[in-house]
């Protein structure tokens, strides 16, 4: 049986198949294409009537490639953009139509759990050690802590994703000094009041970690394999 998973944030969606082959599961497809669902909602509170569009257009895609697939099972996911627009339902109501599924709509510590039960599965030799996992998205930020590499010490989501942080400081291409330093700043006066670990590994996820990750490697076509664990 082949089970479809989709996860609907800031920026982007995400479609990943998967079967178990021999009790293990296997990625059959996984695509990523950029909604941008979240465009201009830290300014105005609500999604754009383009981008709602752009990201139906792509559930629709991603019905037809699961249909193809023979997809039996569908799991769906949406974050930040979507708990937070006060019009989230134009978009979500048609979605779930398209895709076949009720989208959960997740709360910020309930993606701070997934992101660390995605660590703990891919790095089991992590297992024992402290860490923080920093899972950075379009809208927001989630930070989990571990002392153990097993169970979450402390869990918090915060509104520093970088589309969000994008459209609020970085007015131009490439953004002058002064542009960054806002950003900066504003990150800085977010995290003052978290009590984060220090001194110790940092593990990042989700697409801007795997970004920076993708060009220190100079990849010219996006290789998962590459980037994960890369140090």
């Amino acid at each position: 049986m082949k089970t479809a998973i989709i996860d609907i944030g800031t920026n982007t969606l995400l479609l990943l198949i998967v079967e178990r082959v021999d009790g293990a599961l296997r990625p059959v497809v996984d695509l990523c294409r950029f909604g941008k669902l979240g465009k201009e909602l830290d300014a105005t509170g609500r999604l754009h009537v383009e981008s709602i569009a752009a990201s139906l257009e792509i559930c629709r895609e991603y019905r037809r490639v699961m249909d193809a697939h023979g997809v039996a099972r569908v799991i769906a996911i949406a974050t930040a953009a979507a708990r937070e627009a006060t019009n989230a339902a134009d978009f979500v109501g048609p979605a779930e139509a398209i895709l076949g599924t009720t989208i959960d709509v997740i709360a910020g510590k309930r993606e701070a759990t997934l992101a660390f039960a995605s660590v703990t599965h891919t790095f089991p030799e992590l297992a024992g050690t402290p860490y923080l996992v920093v899972d950075v998205g379009g809208g927001s930020t989630e930070f989990i802590a571990t002392t153990d590499g097993a169970q979450i010490t402390s869990a918090v989501s915060v509104k520093i994703g970088a589309r969000r942080l994008t459209e609020r400081h970085l007015e131009s291409d490439p953004p002058t000094p002064e542009q960054i330093a806002a950003l900066v700043a504003d990150i800085d006066q977010q995290l003052a009041s978290l009590e984060l670990p220090r001194g110790v590994p940092v593990i990042g996820t989700a697409g801007t970690a795997t970004t920076i990750a993708a060009i220190e490697l100079a990849l010219a076509t996006y290789d998962p394999d590459a980037v994960t664990g890369l140090r």
